[in-house]
């Protein structure tokens, strides 16, 4: 099965987004929302984890970290340590 992003720089750059959306909407998301990763095709999504099959579960806040304004953004080294295990550099 091919993986839905040809690199892991692709890879991050779409979790990285997902999680700044996060961010900004906080009330869209369900108050258990976990980043789930589905390995053999490398999606990702931020959800519910009852509701994911087969997928790899991730807490939110390892990903996240504080800017020095304090406010909350992507953590993309968390990210990309995560990414190393599902893609090759």
């Amino acid at each position: 099965m091919e993986k839905r992003f040809k690199n892991i720089k692709e890879f991050v750059h779409n979790v990285e987004d997902m999680l700044s959306y996060y961010i900004n909407n906080l009330n869209l998301f369900p108050s258990n929302a976990k980043l789930l990763v589905q390995p053999e095709i490398g999606v990702s999504v931020i959800d519910d984890p009852a509701q994911s099959i087969g997928c790899d579960h991730y807490n939110l806040r390892d990903f996240l970290k504080r800017s020095i304004n304090g406010g909350m953004i992507p953590n993309v080294l968390a990210i990309e340590s995560m990414a190393l295990r599902y893609y090759s550099k």
